[in-house]
């Protein structure tokens, strides 16, 4: 049991420093409806790996990397607006899930644990995951940290100044949904946004300065992060629902202490 315990709390400390950042980008560039549109085509993404016996980390990347694609050509097209594109696509993936789901048979799930997260789900192989994905994905944020910032607060300045928009805006939608992958077994599907949401609007609900805004973002997630899992551990809670609920409990604290 400690060594579980010890492999969780380290993939946590990765995984609070990633959606901290990622969290930041997300509030800044409004796209926050975007990360409940790619975690919950991550369930048609793991129905089909498990149809076509396929790797889950994979097919799932790949299937969200798709769906985040056509929901972009689909705005740019015209034909619906950003957030009627996302709940369209929504909708339609979590149909398709379940579709999966049912053509396979003898299909040995957990749909509980990917839904809302569990502590005894996650093997070694995902914990390792985990370290790996976050630890690159947190070096390319800060290795362009400052094109992605350029990009957040003006967009089409930072096209006139010769930034590759195009190329950063693929580069941060990768990382948003390889991190959001890792992640299901343990936060779960439905509630895996709440860490692309809460860490940045608290941020910016006690800062102002977005180099500030990125620290306090971290420390908001590794404190949720350790509180849940210890309350869950303890009380036998699902591992995603009580993150999510302590967050949340700690920003409505703060939006009384703070507002203005």
């Amino acid at each position: 049991m400690n060594d579980i315990l010890i492999n969780i709390a380290i993939s946590g400390f990765f995984l609070s420093i990633v959606f901290g950042i990622l969290s930041v980008f997300v509030i800044l560039r409004k796209l926050s409806f975007l990360g409940v549109g790619i975690s919950h085509a991550a369930f048609a993404g793991i129905a089909l790996a498990l149809l076509l016996n396929f790797s889950p980390f994979i097919t799932t990347l790949s299937f969200c990397l798709v769906v985040a694609f056509f929901i972009g050509k689909t705005t740019k097209m015209g034909k619906l607006d950003y957030d009627n594109s996302i709940g369209l696509f929504f909708s339609f993936t979590m149909a398709l899930g379940a579709i999966f789901l049912y053509l396979n048979k003898n299909y040995n799930f957990d749909v509980m644990g990917y839904l809302f997260g569990s502590i005894l789900g996650i093997s070694n192989s995902d914990i390792i995951l985990i370290i790996l994905v976050s630890f690159v994905s947190t070096t390319f944020l800060f290795i362009f940290l400052k094109e992605f910032v350029f990009i957040a607060f003006d967009e089409d300045v930072a096209k006139v100044s010769g930034i590759n928009v195009e190329f950063f805006d693929n580069l941060l939608l990768i990382i948003l949904s390889s991190v959001i992958v890792i992640s299901l077994k343990l936060i779960g599907i439905i509630l895996v946004s709440a860490l692309l949401i809460l860490p940045g609007t608290f941020s910016f609900l006690i800062c102002k300065n977005y180099k500030k805004a990125f620290l306090v973002s971290i420390l908001f997630n590794i404190v949720i992060f350790f509180a849940g899992v210890g309350i869950s551990w303890e009380f036998d809670l699902p591992v995603g629902a009580t993150i999510v609920t302590a967050g949340t409990i700690i920003y409505f604290i703060s939006l009384l202490i703070f507002k203005k």
